[in-house]
């Protein structure tokens, strides 16, 4: 007698994919308007935290498995990223949307300061910070399109522009990373509003002193995911006495492994786009970059800036240089 039940449904889901999901369930909270605003914010933070991690280690595994399989096994790993990037690529999506209304819903407690809303009060203020605090300390290059992709850290968050020379033709590409001495964001406090600007975006605001003999036709912001899955077998031998030493190692070559992700915030920036972009496995073009500073924001969680006490307020902006 023939089966009229139908097709079999699926049971299991594969694993990376049901990753994938459950981390979807985390910006689920913070889309929640009944739980706390920077709570929300500290969810978004953990969904990306959290994919960062996938991809530096589940993805980076896969690209490992890749490159040792062959015929069958290769084509369902190949197969297997292809579905991580379509899924990868939607939740980005809906992380975007998440971030944007976020913003939205901060209004009158938090003010994010760009290069198209800066007040002349507030850009006299920054141009001061930039020249006496972060100036000195920046490290800025230029490449041209011939010279090989310089290495940046994982995860380094990098301020890139094209750079046009006076009265020539040619393209060249600045880049300034943003070192760890550098604080995440700066705020000016104005009556019950907090306005910020994250480091990144200062960067961009006066990158044109900064790279002075030229002139700025594209602006990016970008960060480097990089394979992050290592075998602690790879580097031990009966030899071996050390496994500290061992370790430190191949930690050491984690830091240089290939890159899988690549995440960057840009506007009409063809050119910068696609010199950046040829370089990693993933591209994701994502919101401003505020989602892993929410803790560093000068603010307590859930309470608008008016509430705190001078005591708190003082040690929470210990990371955030004053204006």
């Amino acid at each position: 007698m023939a089966d009229k039940s139908g097709p079999k449904k699926k049971v299991f889901v594969n694993r990376e994919l049901s990753w994938i999901d459950f981390n979807l369930r985390v910006l689920e909270e913070a889309q929640k308007p009944s739980n706390p605003l920077f709570e929300r914010y500290n969810f978004i933070s953990i969904f990306e935290s959290n994919f960062d991690e996938f991809f530096r280690v589940r993805v980076g595994s896969l690209h490992d498995k890749l490159l040792v399989s062959k015929g069958s096994k290769a084509e369902k790993t190949e197969e297997l990223l292809g579905d991580i990037y379509k899924s990868a690529a939607k939740a980005v999506k809906l992380l975007d949307k998440a971030f944007v209304a976020l913003l939205y819903d901060s209004a009158g407690v938090m003010r994010r300061i760009t290069a198209d809303n800066v007040t002349q009060d507030e850009y006299s203020k920054l141009k001061a910070v930039f020249e006496r605090e972060i100036a000195p300390i920046i490290s800025p290059f230029i490449v041209d399109k011939k010279s090989p992709f310089p290495f940046f850290d994982n995860g380094r968050i990098i301020t890139g522009v094209t750079l046009n020379a006076k009265n020539q033709k040619s393209v060249r590409f600045g880049f300034i990373p943003v070192a760890d001495s550098l604080p995440p964001c700066i705020a000016i406090k104005n009556g019950g509003v907090v306005s910020f600007i994250l480091i990144e975006d200062l960067l961009l605001m006066f990158a044109d002193k900064i790279f002075h003999k030229f002139t700025i036709s594209e602006k990016i912001v970008f960060s480097i995911i990089r394979n992050a899955d290592i075998d602690e077998n790879e580097g031990l031998y009966d030899f071996d006495i050390d496994f500290r030493d061992t370790m430190s190692k191949l930690i050491e070559v984690r830091r240089k492994l290939a890159p899988v992700e690549l995440k960057y915030t840009s506007v009409n920036a063809a050119k910068a786009e696609i010199h950046v972009t040829d370089k990693t496995a993933f591209a994701a073009k994502r919101a401003p970059r505020i989602l892993l500073r929410a803790a560093n924001l000068p603010t307590k969680q859930g309470l608008p800036p008016w509430q705190h006490n001078q005591a708190d307020s003082a040690k929470r902006r210990a990371a955030v240089l004053p204006v």
